[in-house]
């Protein structure tokens, strides 16, 4: 990908203060529990777990988890393709060619009505890719499926694409 012109590039976060609140109040939890097992000594409960049982909730409740969620993005590229990851939950990228993509469209959408909220939705024929907001690209793709792609700058990725498609030309195709 080194030798291919990047036309578009965005990077999308979400952390709204609940996620974070609803991510960190276990971590915190399990932080405390740990704290009064393993360092003071007292039984966590009438029935504790094993030292070893804490110390694998701690690693995981405690560092991975809250670290995996708390580094949720969606990137979109625009080169001589578009690519869409969705990290940490697609370990490759999907890979979208030109030949595949019929028409695109800058479009708003209601995420929770049209999609159920946002992420990774949808079904095979109609999928979402979005972490907030509600404005997006729409790209129908020649075996009948269609792919949404959420944007914060919907009319720049569109003209992205609409380059790409193109073959770098500005002009409609």
């Amino acid at each position: 990908m080194a030798s291919q012109s990047v036309r578009y590039y965005e990077v999308q976060r979400t952390r709204p203060w609940w996620l974070v609140l609803i991510i960190l109040l276990p971590t915190v939890i399990t932080w405390l529990g740990a704290l009064q097992q393993l360092v003071l000594g007292e039984p966590l409960g009438s029935d504790p777990v094993s030292d070893t049982v804490m110390v694998a909730m701690v690693l995981t409740i405690g560092i991975v988890l809250p670290l995996l969620l708390l580094n949720i993005h969606l990137t979109v590229i625009v080169t001589d393709r578009i690519s869409i990851r969705f990290f940490p939950f697609m370990p490759r990228p999907r890979i979208v060619r030109p030949e595949q993509i019929k028409r695109s469209q800058a479009t708003r959408y209601d995420p929770l009505l049209d999609y159920g909220g946002w992420g990774i939705r949808g079904w095979s024929m109609d999928r979402a890719y979005n972490v907030k907001g509600d404005s997006a690209v729409r790209l129908w793709l020649s075996d009948g499926r269609t792919i949404l792609i959420g944007s914060q700058r919907p009319e720049e990725l569109n003209t992205a694409i609409e380059a790409m498609l193109s073959g770098g030309r500005t002009e409609d195709r």
